[in-house]
């Protein structure tokens, strides 16, 4: 998936540290997809499951990215 590749490309660029007034410092980034299927989702609801699927790779970690999973998507009805 072309935005999966895009989501690694980002945390790549993320990874080394830079400098900042003399400082090094490091960044990450928690990054959740989703996709459209078929019209089926709108801009709010594809909000949401990155949103959700965001809030997953922080789970798991710094620095990761998550692809929404459609079971999930229940989840964050009832929530």
């Amino acid at each position: 998936m072309e935005a999966e590749v895009t989501a690694k490309r980002i945390l790549e660029a993320l990874a080394p540290p830079f400098e900042v007034q003399g400082r090094s410092m490091t960044a990450r980034a928690s990054i959740g997809i989703a996709v459209a299927e078929d019209g089926e989702t709108g801009p709010e609801e594809l909000l949401r499951d990155a949103d959700v699927a965001m809030y997953a790779a922080k789970a798991r970690g710094k620095g990761r990215y998550e692809v929404f999973d459609r079971k999930a998507r229940a989840v964050a009805k009832a929530g």
